[in-house]
């Protein structure tokens, strides 16, 4: 049986990093960056979040996301086929390592994953928006993460670092968790135009 991370596990300013933690979650959500970069062997930090990904399934953690983060998959397997997207904003192509939805599949099957759906979510996103400085689809995620009362947040995206540590702990890679500390060091929510990189 593995023990629960407490919120003493965590630092100071709300942080954990992917290699400090030994213990399971109750309830935690996950965004795109953190699966994308589980998913893609070509990735920075790859194997760290392939390796995190499993522990949370062999803890017995309960995984939330919403339906963000399937239409995200979606849209990234859709550039590697070399779909261009209407808006023609799509970023750069990502180099075909197999279908992303497909590797999504396969955890929903073998994880307590669990799918949180958005419509109820959408009143706090506009508050969060206003308040952090964050995009509607950042704000989904936090909401989401208060929604199900997520004891953290798994991503591979400093940009939520901006959220206060009260309402958002965050679990992140080790390249991720010094850009976290030091925006939440700084005490102005991230908001300064230097806070992040």
């Amino acid at each position: 049986m593995w023990r629960r991370s407490e919120p003493e596990d965590f630092d100071e300013f709300g942080v954990l990093s992917f290699d400090e933690c030994f213990g399971g979650f109750e309830r935690v959500v996950i965004d795109t960056s953190f699966v994308r970069r589980a998913f893609d062997s070509g990735a920075d930090g790859h194997p760290e979040a392939a390796a995190f990904l499993q522990h949370l399934d062999l803890t017995d953690s309960d995984v939330f996301f919403n339906a963000l983060l399937e239409l995200d998959l979606l849209d990234i397997d859709r550039r590697s086929d070399g779909v261009a997207g209407v808006s023609g904003l799509d970023g750069p192509r990502t180099p075909r390592v197999g279908s992303f939805l497909t590797a999504w599949n396969s955890v929903l099957r073998t994880t307590s994953a669990h799918w949180v759906g958005i419509d109820a979510l959408l009143d706090d996103v506009p508050g969060l928006v206003e308040s952090f400085g964050i995009t509607s689809s950042a704000a989904l995620v936090v909401a989401t993460a208060g929604a199900v009362e997520a004891d953290a947040l798994v991503t591979a995206d400093p940009t939520f670092a901006v959220v206060d540590k009260e309402l958002l702990r965050l679990c992140v890679g080790a390249p991720e968790a010094p850009i976290v500390r030091r925006v939440r060091a700084r005490g102005d929510g991230g908001r300064s135009p230097s806070a992040l990189p």
